[in-house]
């Protein structure tokens, strides 16, 4: 199911029917019922997550052209990836995927059944600061939205800061103060909103003089000259220190002028108001509390665009902030700085040495660090030549815009950047022919907040189903062999019906409903497309309850698993006949038995049900006939099974092995974590050994300690931005779509992939057209799966069970260039060409 690659955080499915699911912050729902009155997103949410305007011109007219000989063919394939959305841009992926096409532009890609959006891509969207500016607020809905609550925030900023700094300069009193000085571009609307965060203006000013004011020498120690402002810093200490200061009454008094001024001219605090109450609709199924201060937090990345672009997120930058804002480093350049915490740190990382008290691990990160504390040098030069290079400069700039615009953008969900899973299962697909065409089927896989409406239409639609179903004359029998397994416990349909109305209500409960629901229209979908293939790398798994303080419970998410796998089985059965669906077993690393393991998906027959028709006599349950599952679990090259790999224990549901480990595939090119792993990696142990400086020498001086202690999260800070700074730009350079992950998930298209290859030869070679393929006799998955079971080998390593392996032929993909040109850079960087002079060439700071 999902890829067992913690670190990136990419579709960690394991939703659980009946494990409990710790309690989490829900991400934004991606269907704009859940948020806005008129159930439509505003059309900038729209341009975000429908990933056209990330293509070129050059790139739609050649998918139109692409397209148009496309509908002219007879010999493609074209193959479902139901997962969390496909990164339709991707200029691995952009000459197989099926896009739409009308009047001649490019419309989107496939279907988005978890927010009926125009595509199915990995964009997620969070329409949370459209609720800044609304009309209102009403039954957690954004009721008429701005256009643009960017340019809101903007003129609201703009109004405060004129009015503010007026007065500052023109009030008899304010200009001669030392307030007076601060320079225009050191106010903000968000600085004066961080001032009154927690504590009213009006309590500002009331406990103005109560303690004893700072002298000058006082203030200029605590650098309360200092002006700076930015992303980590929205109040200039000045402001901070306002209430020690001389006339610093009437500096909040204008202040708070300029804030009513503000409110007045454009509805300040009740549109703080409604993102307040919006917040906590959207967070009350976790139970998370929010109140104004959780408010004004989620501005900070408008605010950080209004205020600053892209320069918000450059570590360049945030490296020459940290660099003046500090009392060891303010008048140095890089270089400088690098030299001086190298000469500080390496004698204490040798001296550190001498601790016996070391453990190993210790030991061995302190001798890392003196091994590689010395590759800072040319990091710091990179970086000032970069800068004194003013077309250098220039190009880095203008990436770096495009870059934060598709990653750190106000309108985009956190965990759209990390979103990489089903463009990793499409690459593996597509590269096994070019006659494959991706139809992206996009489907809910985490936690959301849905509207209450919608939780109750859902709600209401699973329990109407459920009613139905326990009504049927087999489940009556399921339910007296379900109540032998509890004892004996009896559970009558209304009571079952109740609890599981309760059980939806949870944050658990309605995930799982979402997702599943998500499933079965996805599944649907497959069968009316008529998509003879469609992978599916993701589940929900279920285990088996004996809790005896919650043994109703139990029993009734033990119906509920067995009503999913009805459900979803009389769905493939009714509406996706002719479509083979390959799912991934799971990572935990255990067996699916289908009683007290269960797997959806993958395993969904029953063997109760199974022992009741062949007892009873009743007709197959609708999952007992299904033919079109085949199962996929992971081998290693070796035909071993790998350690997560979940293994199907059903004769019923064909299962098959291949490879699914450090499988290397497409990935957005967005993210720049793994260039900061390569660099990062470059470092090993500096920054355990900074840790442990300070913190175990006996035979220091009390004071050193402390000071070194002090000095450890300063240089780990500033050791952390040269990496960040000089990691971005390798990534700007070259963006990386590609990598390698592991799990059932890479296993499963694999299996796919080989599939699509087979069935793509045998419509050219029995002369099966497209339009033909999905009901053609010899294309039936129930043929299919007999076919592949005939190409498959059985693993040397065979003994409980047979594992057939499907391992040979899968086209891999080669190493991206962009990789190489990282890599190149990155050996450029660390191990640069000696000059023969032996000294380093110091270039002069340019910062702006």
């Amino acid at each position: 199911m999902t890829q067992v690659k913690t670190k990136s955080r990419v579709m960690m499915l394991s939703l659980a029917v009946i494990l409990a699911l710790p309690s989490c912050k829900t991400g934004p729902s991606q269907d704009p019922r859940d948020t806005f009155w008129n159930g439509r997103f505003p059309r900038q949410l729209e341009w975000m997550r429908s990933q056209v305007r990330e293509l070129s011109q050059k790139e739609r007219d050649a998918i139109v052209i692409r397209q148009e000989k496309d509908a002219r063919r007879t010999d493609l394939l074209r193959v479902g990836v139901i997962d969390s959305g496909v990164d339709i841009a991707h200029k691995d992926l952009q000459a197989q995927i099926d896009y739409r096409i009308v009047d001649g532009r490019v419309a989107g890609a496939g279907i988005d059944v978890m927010g009926g959006g125009p595509s199915g891509t990995h964009v997620m969207v969070d329409p949370t600061l459209f609720s800044f500016g609304a009309r209102e607020i009403k039954n957690g809905l954004i009721v008429e939205p701005v256009e643009s609550p960017l340019q809101l925030i903007k003129q609201s900023n703009d109004i405060f800061v004129e009015h503010f700094y007026a007065l500052l300069q023109n009030d008899p009193e304010l200009k001669e103060s030392l307030f007076a000085q601060l320079p225009k571009e050191s106010l903000s609307l968000r600085g004066a909103l961080e001032v009154t965060k927690l504590v009213k203006i009006e309590d500002h000013i009331s406990t103005y003089g109560k303690e004893k004011p700072y002298s000058l020498e006082e203030l200029k120690t605590n650098k309360a000259f200092d002006f700076y402002t930015g992303p980590d810093s929205y109040v200039p200490k000045m402001i901070k220190y306002a209430s020690r200061m001389e006339h610093g009454k009437r500096f909040y008094e204008a202040m708070k002028e300029a804030l009513e001024v503000t409110d007045q001219k454009t509805g300040l605090n009740k549109n703080i108001a409604n993102l307040v109450t919006y917040l906590k609709i959207q967070q009350a199924q976790a139970a998370l509390p929010v109140d104004r201060g959780d408010a004004i937090r989620t501005l900070d990345p408008a605010f950080n665009m209004v205020l600053w672009g892209a320069d918000a997120f450059d570590p360049l930058t945030q490296l020459e902030r940290k660099i003046k804002a500090s009392d060891r480093w303010n008048d140095k350049t890089p270089v400088e700085v690098v030299e001086s915490i190298i000469s500080e740190n390496k004698p204490r990382y040798e001296q550190l040495l001498k601790d016996l008290s070391l453990k190993k691990d210790e030991r061995e990160a302190v001798r890392n660090a003196i091994k590689n504390i010395e590759k800072l040098r040319p990091l710091a030069q990179t970086l000032q030549n970069i800068q004194k290079d003013p077309e250098a400069y220039k190009k880095m700039k203008s990436d770096l815009r495009r870059y934060v615009i598709r990653t750190q953008h106000p309108y985009l969900a956190p965990d759209s950047n990390s979103n990489s899973h089903a463009t990793h299962v499409s690459g593996v697909i597509a590269h096994q022919n070019e006659d494959i065409r991706i139809v992206p089927l996009r489907v809910t896989t985490g936690p959301i907040g849905l509207s209450p409406a919608r939780q109750k239409m859902i709600t209401d639609q699973y329990i109407s189903e459920f009613h139905n179903w326990i009504q049927l004359p087999i489940v009556a029998e399921l339910m007296n062999v379900i109540s032998k397994e509890y004892s004996g416990m009896k559970m009558t349909p209304k009571r079952a019906e109740s609890i599981l109305r309760d059980y939806l209500q949870t944050t658990k409960g309605t995930l799982d409903a979402v997702f599943i629901n998500d499933v079965v229209k996805a599944v649907e979908a497959a069968g009316a497309e008529q998509l003879k293939l469609a992978n599916v790398s993701l589940g929900t798994t279920f285990k088996k309850d004996h809790n005896l303080d919650k043994k109703h419970e139990s029993m009734v998410n033990d119906l509920f698993s067995e009503f999913v796998r009805y459900k979803i089985g009389q769905t493939m059965n009714e509406k996706a006949p002719g479509t083979l669906f390959v799912v991934a077993t799971g990572n935990d690393g255990g067996w699916l038995d289908g009683v007290t393991k269960a797997g959806f998906p993958v395993g969904i027959t029953s063997t109760r049900f199974l022992e009741i028709s062949q007892r009873k006599g009743f007709k197959d349950t609708p999952n007992n006939a299904v033919k079109n599952i085949l199962a996929v679990g992971s081998v290693n090259v070796n035909g071993t099974l790998t350690a997560f790999t979940n293994i199907l224990i059903d004769p019923k549901v064909p299962q098959i092995f291949s490879t699914g480990e450090e499988i290397y595939s497409s990935v957005p090119a967005k993210s720049s974590e793994a260039t900061l792993n390569m660099v990062s990696g470059q470092f090993k142990g500096v920054a355990e050994a900074q840790s442990l400086v300070g913190k175990t020498f006996e035979n220091l001086e009390i004071m050193e300690k402390i000071k070194a202690q002090a000095n450890a999260f300063e240089t780990t800070s500033m050791i952390d931005s040269l990496q960040q700074s000089i990691a971005l730009k390798i990534h700007l350079d070259a963006p990386l779509g590609r990598q390698n992950m592991s799990g059932t998930s890479m296993a499963t298209p694999t299996v796919t992939g080989i599939l699509a290859n087979y069935l793509v030869k045998k419509m050219e070679k029995e002369r099966i057209s497209s339009k033909d393929a999905y009901l053609h006799p010899s294309m039936m998955p129930e043929q299919v799966v007999k076919d592949v079971m005939a190409m498959a080998k059985v693993s040397p390593h065979s003994q409980v069970i047979t594992i057939k392996m499907l391992t040979e032929g899968i086209k891999k993909w080669g190493t991206a260039k962009e990789a190489t040109i990282q890599a190149s850079k990155a050996k450029e960087i660390f191990h640069p060409k000696p000059t023969g002079t032996g000294s380093v060439v110091r270039c002069e700071v340019v910062f702006r």
